[in-house]
């Protein structure tokens, strides 16, 4: 009886296996990924950028996106509807490149941008791999003749 209770409790109890044995949870990829940005211009003032940006949309044939506006505490804002909808509180700002690569103008905020100058509004044209992005540098450089290309890391993990 004492061996039979004596069984049942070793097969009862847990299995410790090996600890180097066991498989080690997977690298987590890492959330920031470079891309590079064809920037035309940059300022400190709103008016002048937004202006600079319907030229190059106007000057290189482009789609125009600018859907923030300026914010006195945080750069740029998207308005507050957009805010909301999105599920943010008012102001926010995600920077492009993100989800939105490509060739367009836009308005953007460098301090957005690690290793950008801080406090500018910023005319972007095209953003994206940097080896999409350097297709499209000949063409603003015909208009703007200083554009030039900047690379920076962007947070591509959850926001919420």
């Amino acid at each position: 009886m004492l061996a039979t209770v004596a069984l049942a409790l070793l097969l009862a109890a847990p299995v410790h296996a090996d600890p180097a044995a066991e498989p080690t949870p997977e690298a987590q990829p890492d959330p920031m990924v470079e891309k590079a940005f064809l920037l035309v211009a940059a300022s400190k003032d709103w008016d002048t950028a937004r202006s600079t940006a319907s030229q190059a949309a106007q000057a290189l044939a482009l789609e125009i996106k600018v859907e923030v506006e300026p914010h006195p505490t945080e750069g740029l804002s998207f308005d507050a509807k957009t805010c909301a909808d999105n599920g943010f509180e008012h102001p926010c700002y995600v920077a492009r490149g993100r989800h939105d690569d490509g060739e367009f103008v836009s308005v953007e905020w460098s301090s957005a941008y690690e290793g950008f100058t801080p406090g500018l509004y910023i005319v972007v044209v095209a953003s994206g791999p940097e080896a999409e992005v350097k297709r499209h540098l000949p063409a603003a450089r015909e208009v703007y003749g200083d554009a030039y290309i900047k690379k920076a890391k962007v947070y591509m993990g959850c926001m919420h």
